[in-house]
C-alpha cells in the first residue's frame, strides 16, 4: 500500500516537470517570434515598400512555424491570428501554399505598384502629318484635301511668293503641322538640303521662306579592281549608286559597259562628300577619274573655263563628251551583235543584222545618241514603232522594236543627246523585249560597238595654259592613286 502511494507521487511530480518544461520552451519560442516580428517591422520602416503599410504582409517560413507548431494547441492560437494578415490572392495565384525554402528569414511581399492610368497625361497640342505629292497635285488642291483651303486665301490675300509650291513635282513630301488647331507650317522639301517652308505670323497671316543647309565638302577617293561586273565591285568597296552612275555617264562614250568592260579592268576616283556637321548627306561632284578598261588608260579631270563653263575633259584638253552616246541604254546587255549574215530568229533565213540588239525589261527608257532632228516616228514594218533620228554631218540612228514612244515629241522635233525618244518594247519581228539600235554614216551601216565617233568640241588654244595650272594637283593626286594600286598588286617579298 505504502509503495502504491509512493509511485503515484512520483508519477505526480513527473507530470508536473513535464508541463514545467513544456510551459518553459512555449515562453522561449513566443519570445524568439515576438524578436523576430519587430526586427522585420524595422527593416521596413528603413525601407518601407511602395504599398502602404496596411498592404503589407508578413509571411513566416516552415522553418520558423516547424518549433512553434510542435508546442501544441495553445501556440497554434498565439500563432494562427499572424497568419490572417495575409492578402488576398491575386487573380490566376494558386490557392495551396507554395513549397518553403530554407531560408529562415521573413519575407515581404511584392509592394503595390500604383497604375499608370492615374498618372496625368499632357494633352497633345501639336500634330504633324506628311503627304505624298501625286501626278497633277496642285497646291490649292493639296490644301483643300488637307482641310486648308482658307490658308490660300491668305496666301493669296498677302501677295506671298510661292515659287516652287506652283510647281510641284511628284514623289516629293510635303509636311503639315498644326498647334492647337491652327496650321503653324507647311514644309516642302525640295532636296535634303533646300526646303520651302510657310509659316504662321502673329499677325494671322502666312510667310514663305527658304531654307538651305549649310555644306561641307570633303575631298575623297576610292580604287576599284573589276571582279564580275562594274556595279557589283564598286559597291564591294563602299561606292553609293548615285557615284556608279556618275562615273558610266563620264565614260559612256568611250566605254560601253553592255560590252566592253572586262574582269581585272580598274579605275581610280576623287570626288568629294558633302557634309552638314557630322552627317554625311550624299556625294558632290567627281573631280577626277582614272579608268583603264583593256589596257587602255583614259584620265580625266573635271574643269571650269574662264566663262564658268564645267565640263570633264582629257588631259590634253580634249573633251570627254562626244558627238554620240556609245550605247542608248543605260543598263542592258547584248543579246545579238552586228553581222552581216545572221540568221534571223523569227524568219529563219539569214539575214544581215545590221545593229546591235540590247536586251532590257519592258519600258527601260531609250536615249538619243546624240542631238539631232526626229525624222521618223512610226510603226515601220518589221522593226515595229520606230524612231530615226538625223544628227547632221551624214550621222542618222534607229531605235526600234518600242513599246511605245516618249511624249510631247513628233516627227520635225529637235531632241538633245540623252534624251528618252521612247521605251524598250517587242513590237514588229521580235521574240522579246529588247532594242534594235543602227548607226549610218552617210546612209551605210557601221558597227555601233566599233566606229569611231566624231570628237566634240575641244578646248579653245588660250584656255590650254590655264587649264594645265588648274589641273596639276590633282593630276598629282591621280599619279600617287595608281603608285598605290600598282604595289597593292606587287607586293615586295620579304
Amino acid at each position: 500500500m505504502i509503495n502504491k502511494q509512493i509511485l503515484q507521487h512520483r508519477q505526480k511530480q513527473d507530470k508536473g516537470g513535464t508541463r514545467f518544461f513544456v510551459t518553459l520552451a512555449l515562453l522561449l519560442s513566443l519570445t524568439v517570434f515576438i524578436l523576430a516580428m519587430n526586427s522585420t517591422r524595422s527593416d521596413s520602416e528603413v525601407h518601407p515598400p511602395i504599398a502602404s503599410l496596411d498592404d503589407r504582409m508578413i509571411e513566416p517560413q516552415s522553418e520558423m512555424m516547424g518549433p512553434l507548431s510542435a508546442m501544441g494547441g495553445a501556440l497554434s492560437e498565439l500563432v494562427e491570428p499572424q497568419m490572417e494578415m495575409a492578402v488576398p490572392l491575386s487573380e490566376g495565384q494558386s490557392s495551396h501554399a507554395p513549397e518553403q525554402s530554407d531560408d529562415t528569414t521573413l519575407a515581404l511581399t511584392q509592394p503595390v505598384q500604383p497604375s499608370l492610368t492615374d498618372e496625368f497625361v499632357e494633352p497633345v497640342t501639336d500634330i504633324t502629318y506628311t503627304y505624298t505629292i501625286k501626278t497633277g497635285d496642285t497646291f490649292s488642291h493639296i490644301l483643300e484635301e488637307n482641310g486648308h483651303y482658307d490658308v490660300m486665301r491668305q496666301l493669296i490675300v498677302g501677295n506671298a511668293e510661292l515659287g516652287p509650291f506652283n510647281a510641284l513635282v511628284a514623289g516629293r513630301k510635303m509636311t503639315f503641322t498644326q498647334n492647337d488647331g491652327v496650321l503653324s507650317e507647311i514644309n516642302y522639301q525640295i532636296s535634303p538640303l533646300q526646303s520651302y517652308k510657310i509659316s504662321y505670323q502673329e499677325d494671322g497671316g502666312y510667310r514663305v521662306n527658304e531654307e538651305r543647309l549649310e555644306v561641307e565638302q570633303l575631298e575623297t577617293h576610292a580604287t576599284v579592281e573589276i571582279v564580275d561586273s562594274l556595279y557589283l565591285s564598286a559597291k564591294r568597296v563602299g561606292l553609293s549608286d548615285k557615284l556608279i552612275i556618275a562615273i558610266t555617264n563620264i565614260m559612256e562614250w568611250d566605254i560601253d559597259f553592255a560590252y566592253d568592260v572586262r574582269k581585272g579592268d580598274h579605275f581610280s576616283v576623287i570626288y568629294y562628300e558633302n557634309y552638314v556637321g557630322n552627317e554625311k548627306i550624299d556625294e558632290g561632284p567627281i573631280l577626277a577619274l582614272r579608268f583603264t578598261n583593256r589596257n587602255e588608260d583614259y584620265r580625266i579631270v573635271r574643269y571650269t573655263d574662264s566663262k564658268g563653263n564645267t565640263d570633264y575633259y582629257f588631259l590634253d584638253g580634249k573633251k570627254v563628251r562626244k558627238a554620240f552616246l556609245r550605247n542608248p541604254l543605260e543598263f542592258a546587255y547584248i543579246s545579238s551583235r552586228f553581222n552581216p549574215r545572221r540568221m534571223h530568229p523569227v524568219l529563219h533565213k539569214v539575214r544581215a543584222h545590221n545593229g546591235v540588239d540590247y536586251a532590257a525589261r519592258r519600258g527601260t527608257p531609250v536615249r538619243a545618241a546624240g542631238d539631232g532632228r526626229v525624222s521618223l516616228r512610226q510603226y515601220y514594218s518589221g522593226y515595229g514603232n520606230t524612231v530615226i533620228l538625223h544628227h547632221g554631218g551624214g550621222y542618222s540612228t534607229l531605235y526600234a522594236h518600242l513599246s511605245k514612244f516618249a511624249d510631247r515629241q513628233r516627227v520635225g522635233s529637235w531632241v538633245k543627246q540623252g534624251q528618252v525618244i521612247g521605251y524598250v518594247g517587242s513590237t514588229g519581228l521580235s521574240t522579246g523585249p529588247h532594242l534594235h539600235y543602227e548607226f549610218r554614216v552617210n546612209g551605210v551601216h557601221k558597227n555601233p560597238l566599233t566606229v569611231k565617233l566624231p570628237d566634240a568640241v575641244p578646248l579653245a588654244k588660250s584656255e590650254l595654259p590655264r587649264f594645265n595650272e588648274h589641273i596639276k594637283a590633282t593630276v598629282e593626286k591621280l599619279h600617287l592613286l595608281d603608285d598605290a594600286y600598282i604595289a597593292s598588286k606587287n607586293p615586295r617579298q620579304p
